[in-house]
């Protein structure tokens, strides 16, 4: 199930890329956010009329002050991840509300995220290659696009497509992992996934380059998901497996979490590269970036600051996509420490985990 899961995921994310370069080119980037509220009302009414389940009510005590720390650490960690002034007012801050959230966390009853899971080596490394996949996955879609557009002189639609083999793919691995796992086991299925990732992300910082074709990006995207396709499905069923029932929730989405908040400070942190790369040039003015990649395409700059752009926007990417390649090679390398966990292994509790 795992498998069609991803299966789904990527059929949508195969049509998301192209739809946003369409609505780009013919309406307005606006439309890319509005283009959720009637995806979000039909999936909030498909869940209301159609999700039945019987719900076992229980007294629970709802840890809000660990939550809402949790989300001012994390705020403020992204807002620090900018750089310049943001770091200095955002980074001591989160530091100060992690650590009280750390602190707290130990000491409630019904944690927001028990600690005590991490224990397990399984869902420990997971997480950890969690992390770095999502800080992988996320920046490619966000900069390889961004190269295309803006030193390979594609349109918005062209962009969108440089990407959108990672979501052809991602399914089909996904469903050839859920397939072959109780045969292989999980450790086979994440390592052989990982590397081929890493591989890929290699690849594309060696051979993108100026005049490249767009097949470049496309057939690294293809390999990259399909590597992810592999180790994403065998890593999250490994950690729903290395748990009690109940425990099965929150260590999903504390996998999940964590391959989020990967993709999202590895984008602030890339960003804040290129932003470096650009500010060097004092020929470019500040909104040259935007007006190049902005629905007038460039129109009225300079030659002479184009050029500059295109060469500044070519040396920051570069660097951004050799930090891809790096990330995704120490998911690679943490890959090499998953424990081998037979596929079917019974659900332990954390107490034989520890013991």
């Amino acid at each position: 199930m795992q498998g069609v899961f991803g299966a789904v995921w990527g059929v949508a994310g195969l049509i998301g890329p192209l739809l946003g370069g369409v609505i780009v080119k013919y309406l307005s980037w606006h439309w890319v956010f509005f283009i959720n509220v009637p995806a979000g009302i039909a999936s909030a009414a498909l869940l209301a009329v159609s999700l039945h389940e019987e719900v076992e009510h229980r007294k629970h005590s709802l840890d809000f002050l660990g939550a809402g720390l949790l989300t001012l650490g994390l705020t403020a960690l992204l807002f620090g991840a900018r750089g310049g002034t943001s770091a200095l007012i955002g980074l001591p801050l989160a530091a100060a509300s992690l650590l009280l959230f750390v602190r707290f966390e130990r000491r409630t009853p019904e944690p927001v995220l028990p600690f005590d899971l991490f224990r397990q080596r399984v869902l420990a490394i997971a997480t950890a290659a969690g992390t770095l996949v999502g800080a992988g996955m996320i920046s490619m879609v966000t900069y390889v696009p961004l190269y295309v557009q803006a030193v390979l002189g594609g349109s918005p639609t062209q962009a969108g497509a440089a990407i959108t083999p990672m979501v052809i793919g991602w399914p089909i691995a996904s469903a050839v992992s859920g397939r072959v796992l109780p045969r292989t086991g999980f450790r086979p299925l994440v390592r052989t996934g990982l590397l081929i990732s890493a591989v890929a992300a290699v690849a594309l910082a060696l051979f993108l380059r100026p005049g490249a074709s767009v097949h470049v990006p496309q057939a690294a995207s293809a390999l990259f998901g399909v590597g992810l396709g592999l180790a994403n499905t065998a890593l999250l069923i490994a950690v729903q497996t290395s748990v009690e029932w109940r425990q099965r929730g929150v260590a999903t989405a504390s996998t999940m979490f964590a391959r989020t908040i990967g993709g999202t400070l590895a984008v602030g942190i890339l960003g804040g590269v290129l932003s470096s790369a650009l500010s060097r040039d004092p020929s470019i003015p500040p909104d040259a970036a935007d007006r190049l990649l902005g629905p007038e395409h460039g129109a009225g700059l300079d030659r002479a600051v184009l050029g500059a752009l295109s060469v500044s926007l070519e040396s920051g990417l570069t660097t951004v996509f050799w930090l891809i390649a790096g990330i995704a090679a120490a998911a690679a390398a943490i890959s090499l420490l998953f424990p081998e966990l037979p596929a079917g292994r019974r659900p332990v509790s954390v107490a034989e985990a520890g013991a």
